[in-house]
């Protein structure tokens, strides 16, 4: 099943896609940076959301999918274990 059809807010695609806007060179600190501006623009209710989504997507081992998601975002250089340190800084929030 497309990640779209399973996950049908997108809302983690979403965070990709403005991750690799804002911070193309990934790192840590640039995920923390955009949890605030996350927060900020869409509100923290959807900041739940998000984390509910990932939830969702780790718990049905979907999370590796995104990889390429991140690639063709433009985040040429991020990795497996990337994502898994992304989606746990986010969890922890």
């Amino acid at each position: 099943m497309k990640l779209d059809k399973k996950y049908p807010e997108q809302l983690f695609s979403h965070w990709v896609a403005m991750l690799s806007v804002n911070f193309p060179e990934f790192d840590t600190d640039g995920v923390k940076e955009q949890i605030e501006m996350y927060k900020e623009l869409e509100g923290e209710k959807e900041f739940v959301e998000l984390k509910q989504e990932i939830t969702a997507i780790i718990n049905n081992g979907d999370l590796d999918k995104y990889l390429e998601l991140a690639k063709d975002f433009g985040l040429d250089k991020i990795l497996a274990e990337d994502l898994t340190k992304m989606t746990d800084t986010i969890l922890a929030e």
